[in-house]
């Protein structure tokens, strides 16, 4: 039987240990470069890299807001969510800005870092439609290239309407308005995102 002395010893220990454990800093991620607005060391996009990169460097140009992706090799012992939010404070990433972060090769998530300036028009329901229904739902079925291309044209649909020969920040994005953005394109319209907008009268 442990007496009373030695098993307060033992709690002393325990809590030392415990006090010594929480004061070790967590092993320091080793992020990549952001070298263009789609980093993807380990060249799973190909040829669609160039394409993203273009099309994200149109958007910004027009609207003034920031967007990249990454595609990462490995989660270094972190959850997906955790190393992205991350790699939005090491790479800098302004307040109005979103992040598309996805997984390893093997894995078929992806995650969405918004600033907290955009919040507003890119709502927790919103950011999950698209990482939840559009994105992964792509990176399961239908790879990378596919997936990541619907994500950062969905993003450009549900963040900017076309105003005359540049791109402007939806007002108020209604539930509706959301649920038409968020079509595909018909087969007819041009690929550039903007294009998939209802027209108003």
């Amino acid at each position: 039987m442990v007496t009373r002395p030695r098993r307060e010893r033992w709690r002393f220990a325990c809590a030392v240990i415990a006090i010594l454990l929480a004061g070790t800093p967590a092993a320091a991620l080793d992020f990549p470069e952001r070298s263009s607005s789609v980093v993807d060391d380990g060249g799973h996009l190909g040829g669609a890299t160039n394409r993203l990169a273009g099309k994200i460097a149109d958007f910004e140009a027009r609207t003034g807001l920031e967007m990249a992706v990454a595609m990462i090799e490995s989660l270094q012992g972190t959850s997906l969510e955790e190393f992205s939010a991350q790699l939005a404070r090491h790479w800098k990433m302004g307040a109005h800005s979103v992040l598309l972060v996805a997984g390893p090769i093997d894995d078929t998530k992806a995650t969405l870092v918004v600033g907290d300036g955009l919040k507003g028009h890119l709502t927790e329901a919103l950011v999950a439609r698209i990482r939840d229904g559009q994105i992964n739902p792509r990176l399961a079925d239908a790879g990378k290239i596919p997936a990541i291309t619907r994500g950062v044209d969905d993003l450009i649909r549900v963040l900017t309407a076309p105003g005359g020969s540049h791109l402007t920040l939806i007002d108020r994005l209604t539930p509706d308005l959301a649920q038409d953005l968020l079509k595909e394109c018909p087969a007819t319209r041009s690929s550039r995102p903007e294009s998939c907008f209802p027209i108003s009268s």
